[in-house]
């Protein structure tokens, strides 16, 4: 379970770095474009963060941040002295101790990106 929290500590610090991005894009943010008849649509940058919402990497942070936090809570599953240990939460992973049920479920938001475990799959 450890490179599983090394793992998602990179994702995080990768969010975090788009939040940084976003504010640098162009304030007045452009409707999105309606999808072509095959259902594709193509966008700039600025139509998605509008489509889904973020005028701001505030809420990017935000969201970082509280993953850190539940990261963080249970950063000694697995020794015996964590927050999931002796609940019976744990699962087997070929690099350690049991991963808890949380711990997998904050990986599976990455589950696309470069590194992702199959065995980390909820």
């Amino acid at each position: 379970m450890t490179y599983l929290k090394r793992w998602l500590r990179r994702q995080l610090d990768i969010d975090e770095q788009a939040a940084e991005m976003v504010d640098d894009l162009h304030p007045d943010l452009p409707e999105p474009p309606v999808a072509n008849r095959q259902g594709m649509t193509f966008m700039s940058a600025e139509q998605y963060l509008h489509a889904v919402g973020v005028r701001s990497g505030d809420r990017i942070r935000a969201e970082v941040h509280a993953k850190r936090r539940i990261l963080d809570r249970h950063a000694e599953c697995g020794t015996g002295q964590g927050y999931c240990d002796g609940r019976g939460h744990g699962r087997e992973l070929d690099d350690g101790p049991p991963a808890c049920p949380d711990v997998l479920d904050l990986a599976a938001a990455f589950d696309r990106r470069p590194g992702y475990r199959a065995e980390w799959r909820p």
